[in-house]
C-alpha cells in the first residue's frame, strides 16, 4: 500500500476512497501530532480550573446540558455517553465504510480544534493500520453530527461493542487484546469529541462521488454504443454548437462522446439516417452536464466540510477557550446531495427513454424488440424490469431534508439527515447500474442486427468484450441471467477506472 500525508486541511475523496479499500495507508506529520498535543494540554488546563461551564466537559448534554459533571465522574460520564448514543439500527456499514469513517474522523481531530489526547488518534490510526472495523449500524444520525452511528467507535475504543478483526466479530475487549492495547480511558470532552462529528455523512458521501464520476464515463460510453445501434444523429456533439452553450461540462461531454465515437461510421453522410433523434438521445450531454453541475456542487462542499472543523464546542486555542458553533450543520452538502439525485433521476430517464426508442422500427429502424426473425420475442417484458428500477430511483430522488422530528426535549429542533440523503443517492446509483446494463445489452444486439458496421474506437472495444460475455441474441434465453452479467461487466468496467 502506498502512504499520503494527513494534516486535517488537505484531506481528499481520492484519499478516502484508497484508505476505504486498503490501497493508502495514511500518515501523520509530526507537525499535526503536535498540534494535537497542544490542544490537549490546553483542554486540560481549562478543565482543571473549571472556571467556565463547557458543555460536554463539565456539563452533561443535550437537554440535560444544565447538569453539572465532577472531575471525578469523567470517565463514568463518557461511558455513559457513549452508550446511551449508541443508537444506530439496521444493517451494519461495511468495512470500506468504516475505514472511510475512521479516516474522516482521524483528519478532524489533526486541526486541534477538539482537544483529543494524541493516544486517541494513535488508537484510531492503529484501526486502520490493522484493519480494525468497529461494527458500526448505519442509521440512527439526522445529519446534525452522526452521533448515534459513531458512538459504537468510541465503545470500542473503551473495550466495549464489537469490532471485525481477522476475518471474526470480536468483543472490543478482545480486540484491544490481540493489538496489546489496554481500553483507552476518554479524559474530558473526549466522549463528546468522538461522536460530534459528521464522519459518517462525510466519508458515504466521498465513497458515492468517487464512485459516480466513474459511472458517468461509463454510461456515456454506453450512450455512444447505443447511438451507433439506431444510426443516430451526431450533430448535438459538434464542438461549435456546444461552445456556444457555454457550459464547461457540456463543452466536456461533447467531447468525450467525440472521442469515443472517433471513427464510427455515424460521422458519415447516410440519407436513411434521421433528422433528429428523440431528445432522450439528442440531449444525453446536456443533461449529463447538469448531473456534473450538482454533484460539483456536492463535492466542492464536502471537500471544505471535510477539512474544517465541526466540533461542537469548538476549541479557539489562541484564545485558550470553547466556543459553541453550528459548524456541524450540513445543509449545504445536503443541498448538493439532493440536487444530485434529482439529476442522476433525469440521467435514469433517458435510459430507459433510449431503451424504449432502441426496441421500437420506428426509430430504430429494425425489428420490434430487436428480434433477429418473427419467431423470437426479443425484448419486450425488459421494459417492466426497466420502469421499476426507474420508479425506485424517481422515490430515492425524493428529497428528505425536510423530514424530521424536534428532539432532545425541542433543544434539536433542526436536521438534514444527511446519512440517510447519501443512503438514497447510493441505492439511485445502484439502479443505474443496472439500467446501463440493460441498455448495453439493447445497443450491442441493434448493432449487431445492423450488421456490425464501423464504430467508434472506443465503442468497438466496449462491443467486443461485451460479447466475450455476453453473445448476441438470436433465439429467446434466460434475460435475467444477462441482466445480472451485463451488471456486472458494468461494475467490473467502472473498478478499472477507479483503480
Amino acid at each position: 500500500m502506498k502512504n499520503f500525508i494527513i494534516d486535517g486541511s488537505h484531506l481528499t475523496t481520492k484519499q478516502i476512497y484508497e484508505t476505504a479499500y486498503r490501497i493508502s495507508v495514511p500518515v501523520i506529520p509530526e507537525k499535526a501530532m503536535n498540534r494535537v498535543n497542544e490542544s490537549h494540554q490546553l483542554l486540560l488546563g481549562i478543565s482543571s480550573s473549571n472556571n467556565h461551564k463547557v458543555y460536554g466537559m463539565n456539563t452533561s448534554v443535550g437537554f440535560n446540558k444544565d447538569r453539572s459533571v465532577a472531575p471525578s465522574d469523567v470517565m463514568q460520564f463518557n461511558l455513559s455517553l457513549l452508550r446511551s448514543h449508541n443508537v444506530a439500527i439496521r444493517e451494519s456499514c461495511t468495512k470500506e465504510e468504516v475505514r472511510a469513517v475512521l479516516l474522516v474522523l482521524i483528519n478532524g481531530f489533526l486541526r486541534g480544534n477538539t482537544g483529543v489526547s494524541p493516544a486517541l488518534v494513535k488508537y484510531l490510526v492503529t484501526f486502520l493500520e490493522k484493519d480494525v472495523c468497529p461494527i458500526m449500524k448505519w442509521c440512527g444520525s439526522i445529519g446534525e453530527a452522526d452521533i448515534g452511528p459513531l458512538s459504537s467507535i468510541g465503545l470500542v475504543l473503551t473495550g466495549e461493542g464489537e469490532a471485525e478483526y481477522r476475518g471474526r466479530i470480536m468483543a472490543g475487549s478482545e480486540v484491544l487484546a490481540s493489538l496489546g492495547l489496554s481500553p483507552l480511558i476518554l479524559g474530558p470532552k473526549e466522549g463528546l469529541g468522538l461522536i460530534s462529528s459528521n464522519a459518517q455523512s462525510h466519508a458515504f458521501t466521498a465513497l458515492f462521488l468517487e464512485r459516480v464520476f466513474n459511472y458517468l464515463d461509463m454510461n456515456q460510453l454506453v450512450y455512444c454504443l447505443s447511438l451507433e445501434g439506431i444510426n443516430g444523429v451526431v450533430d448535438p456533439l459538434n464542438q461549435e454548437v456546444n461552445l456556444l452553450k457555454g457550459s464547461p461540462n457540456q463543452i466536456r461531454c461533447a467531447e468525450q462522446c467525440r472521442s469515443f465515437l472517433e471513427g464510427s461510421y455515424l460521422w458519415q453522410p447516410d440519407k436513411s439516417r434521421s433528422l433528429q433523434d428523440p431528445l432522450s438521445f439528442r440531449n444525453q450531454i446536456a443533461v449529463a452536464a447538469a448531473v456534473l453541475d450538482a454533484l460539483q456542487f456536492a463535492q466542492n462542499q464536502l471537500a471544505l466540510d471535510l477539512n474544517h472543523t465541526q466540533d461542537n464546542p469548538c476549541l479557539l486555542p489562541q484564545e485558550k477557550r470553547f466556543i459553541g458553533n453550528c459548524n456541524f450543520e450540513t445543509l449545504s452538502l445536503v443541498q448538493g446531495i439532493e440536487m444530485s439525485s434529482i439529476a442522476l433521476a433525469h440521467l435514469s430517464k433517458m435510459i430507459c427513454h433510449r431503451i424504449l426508442r432502441i426496441s421500437d422500427p420506428r426509430f430504430s429502424g429494425l425489428d420490434r424488440f430487436l428480434t433477429p426473425n418473427a419467431n423470437v420475442l426479443g425484448f419486450p417484458t425488459v421494459q417492466k424490469t426497466v420502469s421499476i428500477l426507474d420508479t425506485e430511483i424517481r422515490m430515492y430522488a425524493n428529497p428528505s431534508s425536510l423530514d424530521f422530528l424536534e428532539v432532545a426535549g425541542a433543544i434539536e429542533d433542526h436536521a438534514a439527515n444527511t446519512a440517510f440523503a447519501v443512503k438514497k443517492i447510493s441505492s439511485i446509483l445502484d439502479n443505474l447500474y443496472y439500467l446501463s446494463a440493460i441498455e448495453l445489452i439493447h445497443g450491442a444486439q441493434a448493432v449487431t442486427l445492423r450488421g456490425n458496421p464501423r464504430l467508434g474506437e472506443k465503442t468497438r472495444k466496449l462491443y467486443t468484450s461485451f460479447r466475450e460475455i455476453i453473445p448476441a441474441l438470436y433465439e429467446d434465453r434466460d434475460q435475467s441471467a444477462d441482466i445480472e452479467k451485463s451488471r456486472q461487466f458494468v461494475q467490473d468496467a467502472i473498478d478499472k477506472l477507479t483503480q
